[in-house]
């Protein structure tokens, strides 16, 4: 079952993770991606930017295969 918002008290921002475990590679991709739609540290993205990720164009990007969320 699913937490509301208010109480969830899990971390969603990618960059601030990356932060806690700075020698995972994995969450490096992560949080490449979280930044290449629009969040940062202190901000969220626009909503629907876990979709947006599997939804990536970026052909050229040499994260793309390795992408979160695919």
């Amino acid at each position: 079952m699913n937490k509301p918002i208010d109480t969830d008290t899990r971390e969603h921002n990618l960059i601030r993770k990356l932060n806690q475990h700075p020698a995972s590679r994995k969450m490096a991709i992560n949080a490449k991606c979280f930044e290449c739609f629009g969040g940062t540290i202190d901000q969220m993205p626009d909503p629907g930017w876990k979709q947006a990720i599997r939804e990536c164009s970026s052909y050229g990007c040499p994260l793309r295969r390795f992408r979160p969320y695919t």
